[in-house]
């Protein structure tokens, strides 16, 4: 089994995972979101995705969504909510094809737009204006075709305006710099 580096320095804990863990994302409060192809963490289940207390245990009051597939990338929007990309096709019983934004308690967000990605999204940044960058293997998103990078407004609904930088191989990550321009 995986053990996750989430650990707590005074007592050595660090949770165990039954599969790999993709992505450590640590919110503004301490606690981490981890994603990946596990189904449990330290015995409970937590399907792909999960929210650990500082300590490292398992947060009870986090929903942890069922997801029917791996998740490769997290982002945190500032509002709190939670931003998941991979190669699900279902999350919370949903259909959300490899994208979905799920409420700070870990519950699907109804009012984030179904892209509708047709490969894995693997890099996910927020820009400071809430606007979602997307990264992947991805030749379609939307319904358009794009290049393995798209921008998405808050909503997720496509972001129209973004030129598509055609990357002719798999965006693996994305980082926004203090000056909003971005490096894929």
């Amino acid at each position: 089994a995986f053990v996750a580096q989430a650990q707590n320095v005074n007592d050595g804990y660090a949770p165990s995972a039954d599969g790999p863990v993709n992505v450590i994302v640590v919110q503004a409060d301490g606690k981490a979101l981890i994603g990946g192809a596990f189904t449990q963490v330290d015995g409970q289940p937590c399907r792909s995705i999960c929210r650990l207390l500082a300590d490292g245990s398992v947060d009870p009051a986090f929903t942890h969504p069922d997801v029917d597939d791996a998740v490769s990338a997290i982002a945190v929007q500032a509002d709190g909510r939670i931003v998941v990309g991979g190669v699900f096709n279902q999350i919370g019983g949903e259909l959300r094809p490899r994208l979905a934004r799920l409420n700070a308690d870990g519950s699907l967000d109804p009012t984030f737009a179904d892209p509708a990605v047709n490969n894995e999204v693997r890099a996910l940044a927020v820009l400071p204006n809430g606007k979602v960058l997307v990264g992947g293997r991805f030749t379609r998103i939307g319904g358009q075709a794009r290049g393995r990078v798209a921008r998405l407004d808050a909503n997720g609904g496509l972001d129209e305006t973004f030129v598509d930088p055609g990357a002719n191989g798999a965006v693996a990550s994305l980082a926004v710099q203090p000056d909003g321009k971005v490096l894929v």
